[in-house]
């Protein structure tokens, strides 16, 4: 067997890991969504500041942890992952709320994911063959980034349907750059081993989900007939 043999069957090993944890986290995620969503007492206990606070730092804490790798335990690091997406589910919980309650919003949240889940894996795809370094595009998606955190602050006070959807457009660019860019950096960082995928994964977990969300504000935007 070839260096080069082995080279690409270890590549491809670290990414079905990678998948496989993306996968699992987005799982994860939508399970505690669903369930925190069903119940509205669940969703009045997770708005009280006792709650809300400790589940909105949570994320950063543990994405922390993992990007810095200070976790390189494979059992330690696929449970703070799973902690870190069971999270996220709780973030997502009123979304879920929402699909229950309405079809409309349903439907408009499962083109979201579907369209979401054709577009990760085309460009996942781009970024596993491309043979162009994508890492120049780094600093501008980062750039892009901060500018559309920035204007989702800013729009808190605007409150401009306009320009939510103007900053969704953009985001759905950024997030599609980004799972190319992710794909292609897990792809090089392959020895790195279980810490490694970790942050992979949870770079490309981030990539999906807000990507979707982004769609979501597309596809979600009430028209003008919907009174």
């Amino acid at each position: 067997m070839t260096l080069e043999c082995v080279d690409t069957q270890a590549r491809s090993a670290h990414m079905t890991r990678v998948y496989s944890l993306m996968a699992g986290g987005v799982a994860v995620s939508s399970s505690v969504a669903y369930m925190v969503g069903m119940s509205t007492a669940a969703l009045a206990t997770l708005m009280t500041p006792y709650v809300f606070v400790p589940v909105l730092i949570t994320p950063f804490v543990i994405s922390y942890l993992i990007s810095a790798r200070r976790v390189r335990n494979p059992v330690y690091l696929t449970g703070l992952f799973a902690l870190t997406t069971a999270t996220m589910g709780l973030w997502l919980a009123n979304i879920a709320s929402k699909a229950v309650a309405s079809t409309a919003f349903a439907s408009a949240l499962g083109l979201s994911v579907g369209v979401g889940a054709v577009i990760f894996a085309g460009l996942a795809a781009y970024g596993w063959f491309t043979k162009r370094d994508l890492s120049v595009w780094g600093s501008f998606l980062f750039a892009a980034l901060l500018g559309l955190i920035v204007a989702g602050f800013a729009n808190l006070f605007l409150a401009s349907a306009g320009f939510s959807l103007a900053t969704a457009a953009i985001g759905v660019l950024v997030f599609a750059g980004l799972i190319a860019f992710d794909v292609q950096r897990a792809k090089q960082d392959y020895q790195s081993g279980y810490a490694g995928a970790g942050q992979a994964a949870l770079n490309l977990y981030l990539d999906f989900v807000n990507l979707v969300l982004d769609l979501l504000r597309l596809f979600g935007a009430p028209s003008k007939n919907d009174g």
